[in-house]
């Protein structure tokens, strides 16, 4: 009798007598040991058997039952008519495929012809048999890309793109590309939805010079998404062609410029990659950025000309001190020789810690004091009535510029020719914020209406942060508006419990500025990141925004002072619901997120020293070996192929798979990925 029917039959008689090993019998001998058994029970128990008055009954005799529950174990041969009566059977069809199947000699057409049917059957059950089998015989992923593709032809427009997006990791097969599949990707070119208009796009990409007609077509008809279309042939053949007849709308002068991002012009022509960026070798560029922060006002703003005073006294009586301690002669008796080199040592730490504390001072107030900044200052402190402020900074980027660096003096004043630098703070009232952000996005043309939101970690003054910011937006390139959100963090090293204790304060005015944002702002695609503290706060307040539907594109945690547990198991699934892609970039060498485990007696979200936090719908990349200075905790190394993940994330929602990254795995099936640059 078949193998099928023999194992089957020993599992039963392992599940009965509690045995583990399992040794191939046939059926023949099973029958045998269960005829035997039975003969040894009657003659044991023959004067109980023969005595009513016992009470007693034999034991049952497993396998009659066993073939009377299924009637396919006893047949030699099983046929495809016997595997479609059993599915007609309530009490065979639960396990009729998963037991049978595979003995049935069936043709390879028949075994397709059948699963098919059975994956349409109205038990779930039957369906998930289905599946499995398929799998075993190597078929699921063509089924399933028959299926997504027959959606995408013939069915309406929500399964259509519920399939596009399905498709994502599945490249079609160029035997099973028509012109009516063609025509559906293309019109997913133009929808309202950037997530199927990626998903579109990056199947075009894979069809290479199959997809050019249709794109060439679609590029000569205004009424077809040209644009799109030339974006995704550009990627195909590494050029993009101009549209005929229709040219590319821009302001005439500088002057009629909106107040947008970057207020001088950007050379015209295509946008090149960030690695190969250049930069104006003349004039600096100005960078607009958009900022709420809860951060109380400076009234009354230091005065550097005092600051300078008092701290250069400082210095030069620290200076008098030193000279006039080690020109002292002293006898010494040479037993206290020990003594007396312990004590100079330990005064000269004192004074050069005095000296170099005081210079900074003195450097702070004379950069004060030749600083241009104009507008309002914000302090260390919070908002007393819990106000947001709004209003936008201007910053400017030198010509030497280097990508992912924030220039800035050593000792000295600030030179616009060499350094980042904040010129303006500008408040404005809350209306007049959205408009002037909508007026923006407004200027951008046929382009995509995006917004990037940068909220700061730990030990950032608002200052840095609009100067971090604007940096993010020049290197990014990013075509949209950048906005951040400074909370009221003490921007000192020492002050990790005061930043703490506003985190948990501001988390909630994080959320009224993004459900501000959400409601009067026009935009197509929200991305938003969020690094170390800042990314905690921004998590609670997307926690509870409770945002219906999918309304941020991407969600970038960068180096999250997050508890790893909680993240995990209360804040991902959130995340995950109300956003196309959430990545979390993690280093092993972060000094920050080392002391806030021990600080907090708990391991974080981005700290990988323990191995990377990963999660199915988590996109997780450790970053150990790179420069993330360009957010604030500096890994080390070189920031250039982050700032390019960055892009290809923001910019088309590219999956790690196509972008340079490498998977490595800590649990199997969900890996993380590492940079290609530090293998």
């Amino acid at each position: 009798m078949d193998v099928h029917q023999n194992l089957l039959s020993l599992l039963m008689f392992a599940a009965l007598i509690g045995c583990h090993p399992l040794r191939a019998q046939t059926a023949t001998d099973v029958q045998a040991v269960a005829g035997s058994e039975s003969t040894a029970n009657k003659a044991a128990n023959k004067d109980t058997t023969s005595n009513p008055a016992a009470g007693e009954q034999p034991p049952p005799d497993w396998a009659t039952d066993l073939l009377a529950d299924d009637p396919l174990a006893a047949k030699e041969s099983i046929t495809l008519q016997d595997l479609e009566q059993a599915l007609t059977d309530e009490s065979q069809r639960r396990w009729v495929i998963e037991r049978h199947f595979l003995r049935a000699a069936l043709t390879p057409q028949q075994q397709d012809d059948f699963l098919r049917a059975a994956f349409q059957h109205p038990d779930s059950a039957v369906r998930q048999q289905a599946a499995a089998a398929l799998q075993q015989l190597g078929q699921l992923e063509d089924f399933v890309r028959d299926m997504l593709l027959a959606w995408i032809r013939d069915g309406d427009q929500s399964a259509a793109e519920a399939a596009m997006i399905g498709l994502q990791f599945l490249p079609i097969p160029k035997e099973k590309v028509d012109q009516r599949l063609l025509d559906s990707l293309l019109r997913a070119l133009a929808s309202e939805s950037p997530t199927i208009r990626a998903a579109a796009a990056q199947q075009l990409e894979r069809l290479g010079p199959a997809a050019i007609p249709i794109l060439l077509e679609a590029m000569q008809d205004p009424e077809q998404p040209w644009q799109e279309a030339a974006e995704v042939l550009s990627r195909i053949v590494g050029d993009v062609p101009e549209k005929p007849g229709r040219q590319e709308k821009r302001p005439a002068t500088e002057e009629a410029l909106p107040p947008s991002a970057i207020i001088k012009s950007a050379p015209s022509g295509p946008v090149a990659p960030i690695l190969e960026r250049k930069v104006d070798e003349q004039d600096a560029q100005v960078v607009r950025v958009y900022y709420g922060t809860n951060r109380v006002i400076a009234q009354h703003p230091s005065d550097p000309k005092r600051a300078l005073t008092i701290w250069g006294i400082v210095s030069l009586s620290a200076v008098l001190f030193a000279l006039w301690s080690f020109a002292r002669r002293r006898r010494e008796v040479k037993s206290s020789l020990f003594f007396y080199v312990v004590r100079r040592l330990v005064t000269a730490v004192l004074l050069i810690a005095v000296i170099v504390f005081a210079v900074l001072k003195c450097d702070a107030a004379v950069r004060q004091l030749m600083s241009a900044r104009g507008g309002v200052q914000f302090g260390g402190r919070r908002s007393a009535d819990s106000t947001i402020y709004f209003g936008f900074c201007d910053v400017s980027i030198p010509p030497t510029h280097s990508v992912g660096v924030v220039e800035r003096p050593l000792i000295g004043p600030e030179d616009e020719t060499r350094h980042v630098v904040l010129q303006q703070a500008v408040l404005l009232e809350q209306a007049a914020f959205y408009s002037a952000i909508n007026q923006v996005l407004s200027g951008l043309g046929d382009t995509s209406r995006d917004c990037l939101l940068y909220v700061h970690g730990y030990n950032v003054a608002f200052d840095d942060a609009a100067l971090r910011a604007a940096q993010i937006h020049h290197d990014l390139n990013f075509a949209g508006t950048t906005m951040f959100y400074s909370w009221p963090s003490r921007a000192s090293f020492h002050h990790y419990f005061s930043d703490r204790n506003e985190i948990r304060f501001s988390h909630r005015l994080i959320k009224e500025f993004l459900a501000g944002i959400l409601k009067n702002v026009d935009v197509d695609r929200f991305h938003i990141i969020g690094h170390s503290m800042g990314a905690d706060a921004l998590c609670q307040a997307i926690l509870e925004l409770d945002p219906e539907g999918e309304v941020f594109d991407q969600i970038i945690l960068a180096a999250p002072d997050i508890d790893a547990d909680v993240f995990k198991q209360q804040i991902l699934p959130r995340l995950q619901r109300c956003g196309s892609r959430t990545t979390l970039y993690c280093s092993k060498k972060d000094w920050a997120l080392h002391a806030s485990k021990h600080f907090n007696d708990s391991l974080r979200a981005g700290d990988s020293s323990n191995g990377p936090l990963v999660a199915t719908g988590l996109d997780t990349i450790d970053a150990s070996e790179m420069d993330t200075e360009l957010l604030g905790h500096s890994y080390y190394g070189n920031c250039l192929p982050l700032l390019d993940d960055l892009r290809l994330l923001i910019e088309q929602n590219r999956p790690p798979e196509q972008r340079k990254l490498e998977p490595l795995f800590v649990v199997p099936e969900i890996p993380y990925w590492i940079f290609t640059e530090t293998l």
